[in-house]
């Protein structure tokens, strides 16, 4: 039984429904955009697709770079999917004993269950007023929760894992309107023996219960393959505040210490060192010893520009909140590069009053900094022209304007200024000034307030655009040298693509979610994030080149943003996680295509090509019945099966002799029937029969 609304369903569906994502990229042309306002809704609204054979994929808000949301059947909206609920975790005698064993009072652990359609702004203004915080966060917050633990977004809090790893359980709605409560067994969230307690106060009391490590650990991070998230249960921890302060080291002494620290047990210990070396500010008593966050960002037009932001978790409530030092206004900024760009312009045409020292003096009266001399050789040979007079008050039309936007101003300028040879020094200044607009009146001045605030900004930021961007992140081992040699390449050609932004290095721990990024074979991994402004015309080729520099680093690309993986290349990026994935895929919903969509059929996310080594068979009076796999505790697959798996081609068998692994087969018997067995000339030493006999 599937526990729909039927006519009682409940949402605001818009057929024929267009749209785009966030960043305006991609294009949505649903058959049917389905808002559901309760479970039972969406419950319907899978069951119905289903019936009909129509795709279904969710979407959050839009916020991912590529086309993971996407589906020409039915997509469907979490918007009204995004209350606190409590029907779980307030039942204290379902929970498993680790968790009742937590105080109530202290740091500890707390949990706490969300509609998986709660946007990150929100769910952290909800934890603030009951004094309680995500441990981490990633920089923007206006994704929906579902869209953050599918895509394994993070942080840059170095000691803590991505979001996925804060999942305790998950509600899923996948295909038919079947509903599944999966949860981990190391580490249970409800008690094994209380399923009738639990299914007593869960909505639909057909909810099937699955306590299973690989399945929870596959559906944490699935690009909505597995179904539609509808709530999950968090860990989250005491509300905290951090104390935040910017340096600017010099880029080589940055990449020597990250280079000492490789082959170390502590990676990041050289580059804390050299960091520690720099005074801090007298108000800032916190900044002592290991941060709780840490990033670096080079200028990826002049990768000498570097800015460390760290960040210490800061006890002493009686030290006072510091939420905005005086930051660099957008307009400012903006205003001080149409001035570099008019003069430039001015100066080689003859036809300006401006000179060069006059624009320094505008620049460093609005930003404190002059910029006029770097620019004095460069411009002598540039020919005036219409085009460039036309361009001069195209921007300063945008910039007096009403639909004023800050990275359309830049960008403009950036590509009137790249038109014409001989300015060149002027693009990386240009860069500099946004960058450090931002970040420069924050260099060795405190920052203090809480965690979410500082992380993330406020609910205003995530529904800003007034910025728009292509952007790229790479995640490595950070206990490898890949991802300095990723550095270094990409840092060494950046200013040669016709791109502006940043390149910045964020670490954490590695993730158990087997589709994770950050599923590494360390304990620690490392993200790269490459950021370009919109509208620049090196942006594609600079995204292309990164891409494909890191899959030669095995270098993951998040899974929402640039992403162009092909199926092999997932494979050899995730290796046998992806196959345990596909397997976990397998075991919740077969061959279901019902939430398959062209990103999951490219970057072969799909239960195909799963390798199943057999380590022991079954046998029943000398005949094999069921050949056995150590993907679970007991995984039979009867012999007839196994052949039209392997007549499909939806599973390869192989057995291991040693240090060799054999290709199982599939033989005619020459009556019928068919044998399995590792190779054409198999013997009794290789063929199946002589594989231990289960125990089970």
């Amino acid at each position: 039984m599937v526990c729909r609304a039927g006519s009682n369903y409940s949402g605001a569906d818009v057929a024929n429904y267009r749209g785009r994502n966030w960043n305006a990229d991609i294009s949505f042309t649903p058959a049917n955009l389905a808002k559901p306002n309760d479970l039972e809704s969406l419950v319907e609204v899978i069951a119905k697709a289903t019936e009909d054979g129509r795709a279904v994929h969710a979407i959050g808000s839009g916020w991912a770079f590529e086309d993971c949301a996407k589906s020409d059947g039915i997509m469907v909206s979490l918007e009204g999917l995004n209350k606190q609920l409590h029907y779980v975790v307030d039942t204290r005698t379902l929970l498993d004993s680790h968790w009742t064993a937590i105080p109530q009072t202290g740091p500890g652990s707390r949990l706490v269950h969300f509609e998986a359609g709660i946007r990150i702004a929100d769910l952290c203004e909800q934890l603030n007023r009951l004094y309680l915080a995500m441990p981490t966060l990633g920089g923007s917050n206006g994704q929906a929760l579902a869209g953050v633990i599918s895509t394994s977004t993070h942080g840059g809090d170095w000691n803590q894992p991505p979001f996925p790893d804060v999942v305790r359980a998950i509600h899923l709605v996948t295909e038919g309107g079947r509903e599944l409560w999966i949860e981990g067994t190391t580490r249970p969230l409800t008690r094994a023996d209380a399923d009738a307690e639990l299914l007593a106060v869960l909505p639909c009391g057909e909810t099937r219960i699955i306590r299973d490590d690989q399945i929870l650990d596959a559906a944490r991070v699935a690009c909505g393959r597995f179904g539609v998230i509808y709530s999950v249960v968090l860990e989250v921890r005491m509300q905290f505040r951090v104390a935040q302060v910017i340096t600017t080291p010099s880029r080589a002494s940055v990449m020597q210490a990250l280079r000492d620290g490789q082959g170390t047990p502590s990676v990041f210990t050289p580059l804390f060192r050299l960091l520690n070396n720099t005074s801090l500010p007298a108000n800032m008593p916190e900044g002592k010893g290991v941060p709780y966050f840490l990033q670096v960002l080079f200028n990826s037009q002049r990768p000498d520009d570097v800015w460390v932001t760290r960040r210490w978790e800061s006890d002493d409530l009686t030290l006072p909140e510091i939420m905005d030092p005086s930051q660099g206004s957008q307009l400012g900024t903006a205003i001080a590069i149409v001035a570099i760009m008019n003069g430039v312009v001015g100066f080689a045409a003859g036809t300006a009053g401006a000179t060069l020292g006059a624009i320094g003096t505008i620049v460093g009266g609005l930003l404190g900094g002059p910029v006029g001399a770097t620019l004095g050789g460069s411009i002598g040979s540039v020919s005036a022209s219409v085009a460039i007079s036309e361009a001069v008050v195209r921007i300063n039309a945008l910039l007096v304007g009403k639909d004023f936007s800050f990275g359309r101003v830049v960008a403009a300028v950036l590509n009137t200024l790249w038109k014409f040879p001989g300015v060149g020094a002027a693009i990386p200044e240009v860069e500099y000034l946004v960058l450090n607009g931002r970040l420069g009146p924050q260099v060795n001045s405190v920052r203090r307030g809480p965690h979410y605030l500082m992380t993330s900004g406020t609910r205003a930021d995530s529904d800003s655009t007034d910025v728009r961007v292509d952007s790229i992140e790479l995640v490595f081992d950070a206990m490898t040298t890949d991802y300095l040699d990723f550095l270094d390449d990409i840092l060494a050609v950046a200013p040669s693509f016709q791109q502006a932004g940043y390149v910045s290095l964020r670490p954490s721990l590695s993730s158990s979610a087997l589709l994770s990024m950050h599923h590494v074979r360390s304990p620690r991994a490392i993200s790269i994030e490459i950021s370009t402004l919109k509208d620049l015309p090196g942006n594609l080729a600079w995204m292309a080149y990164v891409h494909q520099a890191a899959v030669r680093r095995n270098g993951r690309p998040h899974w929402g943003q640039y992403n162009k993986l092909q199926a092999l290349d997932t494979e050899m990026l995730y290796g046998d996680s992806l196959n345990q994935w596909r397997e976990a895929l397998l075991r919740v919903s077969g061959t279901s295509t019902v939430f398959s969509n062209a990103f999951t059929v490219q970057r072969g996310l799909e239960p195909m090509a799963i390798v199943r080594e057999v380590t022991s068979v079954k046998k029943v009076k000398g005949t094999i019945t069921h050949i056995c796999n150590d993907l679970a505790a007991w995984s039979p697959v009867a012999v007839a099966q196994a052949v039209a798996d392997i007549q499909a081609g939806t599973f390869k068998y192989v057995a291991r002799s040693g240090n060799a692994v054999a290709l199982i087969q599939v033989v005619s018997n020459g009556h019928g029937g068919f044998f399995l067995r590792t190779q054409p000339d198999a013997t009794a030493a290789d063929n199946l029969d002589n594989l231990p006999l289960s125990m089970r």
